[in-house]
């Protein structure tokens, strides 16, 4: 196999094909699986908040129980939200690595389209006008919705929790009879 083009110094050594190969494989696998968490982190927080803003907003539970509860699920959104946002920026670094060695190897010339590239990257005007189109007839109104980032709506998502958590610690400790 000949050797991709990059670039190599006297103390860095162009690799191999192969060598190049292997470590766009790692990248891959490692870029997947953050992309896995970026997902699971929110589901899985998602289910702890509901416990705990079930104990925080319980008929039986003390006010004692229920302000320690929604300052837990309080934490566990901006927790929630840090990790998330970390999680998908490794995944977004690894990508863009994956990029450049895609198109040092010349899959964007041989493939017509970067495997990881961005979506404009990975079809042709014709695929995109196609799916557009497949798009608009699938997705009910409002459109902008849609097609809006889903790690920025599960951000939102997790914001609106802590604002319940944050709420419910309030009327505890104002000594608020709302709750019961």
């Amino acid at each position: 196999m000949t050797d991709p083009p990059g670039p190599a110094t006297a103390s860095s050594p162009a690799l191999t094909t192969d060598q190049t190969l292997l470590v766009w494989s790692t990248l891959a696998a490692r870029r997947t699986s953050f992309d896995g968490m970026v997902w699971q982190t929110p589901a899985l927080g998602l289910a702890a908040q509901a416990f705990l803003l079930t104990l925080a907003l319980g008929p039986g539970t003390s006010p004692l129980g229920r302000a320690v509860s929604a300052g837990l699920s309080l934490a566990l959104s901006v927790m929630v939200i840090q990790l998330l946002l970390k999680h998908r920026q490794s995944e977004l670094g690894d990508s863009l690595t994956l990029e450049r060695i895609e198109r040092a190897l010349g899959l964007d010339a041989s493939l017509g389209t970067l495997p990881h590239g961005s979506p404009a990257e990975r079809s042709t005007p014709t695929e995109r006008r196609i799916l557009a189109r497949a798009t608009a007839r699938l997705t009910p109104p409002p459109r902008r919705f849609w097609s809006m980032s889903s790690v920025r709506l599960w951000v939102a998502g997790q914001w609106l929790f802590a604002a319940v958590a944050l709420l419910v610690v309030a009327l505890v400790v104002s000594g608020s009879q709302v709750l019961g």
